[in-house]
């Protein structure tokens, strides 16, 4: 089997069924598609369940507790049988030709154990506003080290089973920094990125990495820089600089709100 489509969800009721819906309409179908749900309480398996026939043998349900989306994400890499994985949040949707895309990707290439990540489409779910997020080449994935920002679009990525195999899942101990993580390790590791210049996801910016507060973020932070960064002072100096920019985002971000609450009004009343 080429890949597998893995989506963790819980209670995604309000949005699953677009994801479902972006899968199904894929021309491409040496795919198995596994829903990793975390005992969702709403309607989220019930929605599920209504496109099996639709989906016939390709679909797969597992219903578990989990320790949080990390964890999620490595129940579904473990429960994967395709020979190459991509992770689907439930309040993602992929292209229609994204895995067609993929695929003559990994055919060109000749590559069995390596990266692929290509653009997005970042959606404001209130504005409906959408920023092309290109990472088409090595810049990005280059100045991580020294930025400790994503350098790839992780919705947009894919990894074969071999790398999860050979180098290990996803940390996690983290919050919302186990990809960052995850691509660092691999980067230094000297896995092989593949760059796509073509759009092959939508990510809403409400999602999971939006809703945690200070503390878990300064937690994550942390965690980055004392696994990558081998200098105490400069580990030092840099938790100094990122918990000072924390404290001021922290502080700017209701008055931020406000300001673009006030202007959508304004907007509204043109």
């Amino acid at each position: 089997m080429f890949i597998s489509i893995v989506t963790v969800v819980f209670n995604g009721e309000k949005t699953i069924e677009r994801t479902l819906q972006s899968v199904l309409n894929q021309q491409f179908d040496d795919y198995e598609y596994i829903i990793q749900d975390g005992g969702s309480t709403d309607k989220t398996i019930e929605i599920v369940e209504s496109y099996r026939d639709q989906f016939g043998d390709k679909l797969k349900v597992y219903s578990e507790l989990d320790k949080g989306i990390y964890d999620a994400m490595n129940k579904g890499i473990k429960h994967s049988l395709g020979d190459y994985i991509w992770l689907v949040n439930a309040d993602d949707w992929i292209t229609d030709d994204a895995l067609d895309i993929v695929y003559s990707t990994v055919l060109q290439k000749n590559l069995d154990n390596c990266i692929i990540s290509g653009a997005m489409n970042l959606i404001d779910p209130i504005s409906l506003n959408i920023t092309r997020v290109a990472h088409s080449n090595t810049k990005g994935l280059e100045m991580m080290d020294k930025t400790f920002k994503m350098g790839v679009a992780h919705p947009s990525t894919i990894v074969s089973k071999t790398v999860y195999r050979d180098y290990g899942l996803y940390d996690d101990r983290f919050y919302i920094a186990a990809d960052l993580d995850f691509v660092l390790r691999m980067k230094k590791q000297g896995i092989p990125f593949i760059f796509i210049d073509k759009i092959l996801s939508n990510f809403r910016i409400d999602g999971v990495s939006n809703q945690f507060p200070i503390n878990k973020n300064m937690h994550d932070y942390c965690m980055l820089f004392d696994k990558h960064i081998d200098s105490f002072i400069k580990r030092f100096f840099l938790k100094c600089k990122f918990f000072v920019r924390a404290i001021v985002l922290y502080f700017l971000a209701p008055h931020v709100n406000a300001i673009v609450n006030k202007r959508e009004a304004l907007k509204g009343k043109i």
